[in-house]
């Protein structure tokens, strides 16, 4: 099993983590779910570059009800449901159980806002329960670069907005009227962990879109 080092709050979520998959009912439950997706008993990454492509064909297939990696993610919801966690552990026990990976998405999450006043905005700064005061610390200088975008007139704050090839990616998607579990989905089968997101960075990608389009 691959794992990176981890901040202070990083590592106190993967022990988390590494208690739930530790578990013996988990640790069947993987065994069955990865034999079910034919995915192999260390992950999809120890694949071939001919095989994960194959993998991925396969896992966009439909069924009879729906698409197959749509069953995966419906799966993984459920999961989230049975063990009383919330939606930041859809990436967590996807990046597991498809990859055998841990992934710790912590830290700091700067949101912009639309104020209800025309052409007003607002940041809010994101905590995860263990976001720790050095995640906080480390954050400043984003937060710094935020709040003097925030006093940019809106043509200039439009101007520096870094719109990437993701984020092209999810407006995209949007339009064809997907889901956004059906976004996450596509995303992290076309890209990997670069693709990687949450239900709440959907959102966020595609109000950045509609401001950098002026839509």
């Amino acid at each position: 099993m691959k794992m990176k080092k981890k901040t202070p709050s990083e590592y106190a979520l993967s022990q988390k983590i590494l208690k739930l998959v530790s578990h013996p009912d988990f640790v069947a439950y993987t065994r069955r779910f990865r034999k079910q997706w034919h995915i192999p008993d260390s992950g999809l990454h120890t694949l071939n570059e001919h095989d994960l492509l194959a993998w991925r064909k396969w896992s966009h297939e439909c069924t009879p009800s729906e698409m197959r990696l749509t069953l995966i993610n419906r799966e993984i919801y459920e999961l989230l449901e049975k063990n009383h966690l919330t939606e930041k552990w859809l990436l967590i026990l996807k990046n597991f159980l498809l990859y055998d990976e841990i992934e710790t998405p912590l830290g700091v999450a700067i949101q912009w806002q639309r104020s209800r006043i025309k052409d007003r905005w607002s940041l809010s700064v994101g905590v995860d329960e263990d976001t720790s005061k050095e995640d906080y610390s480390n954050a400043w200088i984003e937060i710094k670069k935020a709040k003097r975008q925030l006093k940019m007139p809106k043509a200039s704050r439009t101007r520096n907005l870094t719109i990437t090839k993701r984020d092209n990616r999810v407006y995209e998607l949007k339009k064809q009227n997907k889901t956004t579990a059906e976004i996450i989905n596509i995303l992290m089968d076309e890209m990997g962990d670069d693709g990687a997101m949450t239900a709440n960075d959907v959102r966020r990608i595609i109000s950045r879109m509609k401001t950098f389009l002026k839509l």
